[in-house]
């Protein structure tokens, strides 16, 4: 109900505010486990493989209650995919899947994990991205193209916190467990929309030129993630799998898109946005 009231009060200002200010990029760059899949799920888990206008379409630890200001806006945020069906570097691999590592506000996040944990262990080394350098994991969605790769990110590091949504259920054998049922503050700059749809929650980062979004699929909806963005800022960015969508109009007030792993209509995104289209893939670096 807050949060509906916010966006109801809030959201048209929001929106007009946003299209008076020009946000600039400030560079795109494109440069065996001992805990099993079965260790940290059930078997019958899902998981195992088998315009931002409104109506635009275990310790088992707590996160922080939610708090939308921060004492200061992350300055760069850096982007590098790690997993994707293509590759954006030439000798990586591409795989059915996806993830990537956020950096912002001095804090590193692995952003989903692939389905293939080799895999994704053997990008992030060829990146020079080291496992233990990762403070925390960010699941959107329990799907297996998504989650692959958390039990051999674990092996490498068991330290990193680990943020899922509550429709991810029965896991195990992980040590610091955060379940995002609603919105909440991550760290500094950097929150979850709480799980949206009953599927999948996203990553919010606030900067000083709005909101970078970061989807897995999007299967709550883009409309839906746009809208439960709001209460933070105005929608700047959006990375990650879009499915299906074809909602296009609400993706006109963005400054970045790159669409990535399953979205069905990357050529129409590009034919239409393509001043802000980035083309996605395994080893694309984006700097915000």
């Amino acid at each position: 109900m807050f949060y509906a009231r916010l966006t109801g009060f809030f959201g048209a200002l929001l929106v007009s505010t946003m299209l008076c200010i020009g946000m600039a990029i400030q560079s795109v760059f494109l440069p065996g486990a001992m805990i099993s899949v079965q260790a940290l799920f059930q078997q019958d888990s899902a998981v195992m493989p088998g315009g931002f206008l409104t109506g635009c379409g275990r310790t088992e630890e707590s996160g922080e209650s939610i708090e939308t200001k921060d004492s200061v806006r992350s300055d760069i945020v850096k982007i590098t995919i790690v997993y994707d069906n293509e590759t954006g570097k030439k000798g990586l691999r591409p795989d059915w899947g996806f993830a990537c590592v956020v950096e912002a506000s001095g804090w590193t996040m692995l952003f989903d994990t692939g389905a293939d944990g080799a895999l994704l262990l053997e990008t992030m080394r060829a990146l020079q991205i080291e496992p233990d350098s990762i403070d925390g994991v960010f699941v959107s969605h329990a799907h297996y193209d998504h989650t692959g790769g958390l039990a051999a990110f674990l092996n490498e590091n068991g330290r990193a916190v680990v943020y899922v949504p509550t429709s991810l259920k029965d896991i195990r054998n992980v040590d610091h467990l955060v379940q995002a049922d609603s919105a909440m503050k991550l760290h500094e700059n950097i929150y979850s929309t709480g799980e949206l749809g009953e599927i999948e929650q996203s990553l919010i980062i606030k900067t000083d030129h709005g909101l970078v979004l970061i989807v897995g699929c999007a299967h709550s909806g883009v409309p839906d993630i746009l809208e439960a963005a709001l209460p933070f800022g105005t929608p700047y960015a959006l990375v990650g799998g879009l499915h299906d969508f074809n909602e296009f109009d609400c993706l006109k007030n963005l400054k970045l898109i790159c669409p990535t792993h399953c979205t069905r209509y990357k050529s129409e995104i590009e034919s239409l946005f393509g001043g802000v289209f980035v083309k996605g893939g395994a080893g694309v670096v984006l700097k915000l």
